[in-house]
């Protein structure tokens, strides 16, 4: 049997884990030809990620600012978030006339692209292009 200290320090631990995984947990989308036509039914703009697992910059924005309760919040609500792997799909990559990595594109309800971020974007430079974009 536990002890009421033991339980409230599992207790404590779940509530820590849940938290980290909600504020954590975009839905993100693989870039795929069908992805303008779902954001389009679902009334959202797209938010495209271009990143690679290599790339040093792009980690460290999935590791800070997309883990943000309010830049997950606003995408999830606002966005049609779409990841595109710049290393597994050159071929898309450079379809969308992509250069660099990280790399965020906003495109329209008609798949014109609105708004292009290239680079790290901190937290609260995130925030006001999503506030931008919406």
């Amino acid at each position: 049997m536990k002890t009421l200290p033991q339980i409230i320090t599992l207790t404590t631990l779940l509530f820590t884990l849940t938290s980290f995984a909600v504020a954590g947990s975009i839905r993100w989308h693989n870039y795929s030809s069908s992805v303008f036509s779902q954001a389009k039914k679902q009334r959202k703009t797209v938010m495209l990620f271009a990143m690679s697992d290599t790339c040093h910059w792009c980690q460290e924005m999935i590791d800070t600012t997309f883990r943000n309760a309010a830049v997950t919040r606003t995408i999830n609500r606002y966005f049609y978030p779409v990841m595109l792997h710049a290393d597994r799909d050159r071929r898309s990559f450079k379809q969308l006339g992509l250069i660099g990595i990280p790399t965020i594109v906003f495109f329209n309800r008609s798949g014109n692209a609105k708004g292009t971020y290239e680079g790290y974007l901190k937290t609260s430079v995130m925030l006001r292009r999503l506030s931008e974009m919406r």
